[in-house]
């Protein structure tokens, strides 16, 4: 039974980055964003994709968008449990 679900999850992967490489070559990092994003696909997240520098959509560790290993992100809470981010004004950027 394992090495069944294994072995589909192993296809549904190879097939997802099969398709979005596709997408890549034919049109470029942001239509693979685009792809991702108009699609609920079951564990596809953005992660840190060093190779592509920036948070890329990835798949058990695997980006989407060139296929290297990627590294969650962290991510900051304040006491409240809310998300944020840094606080720069504009004068500081």
């Amino acid at each position: 039974m394992y090495k069944t679900i294994k072995n589909n999850v192993m296809k549904k992967l190879k097939h997802i980055t099969q398709v979005c490489l596709e997408i890549y070559e034919e049109h470029g990092q942001s239509a693979v964003f685009d792809y991702v994003n108009e699609r609920d696909l079951p564990n596809v997240q953005y992660e840190y994709c060093k190779a592509c520098d920036t948070e890329s959509p990835a798949w058990m560790t695997q980006c989407l968008v060139c296929g290297q290993k990627t590294e969650p992100i962290e991510k900051e809470f304040d006491v409240d449990g809310e998300v944020t981010i840094d606080d720069f004004s504009d004068e500081e950027l």
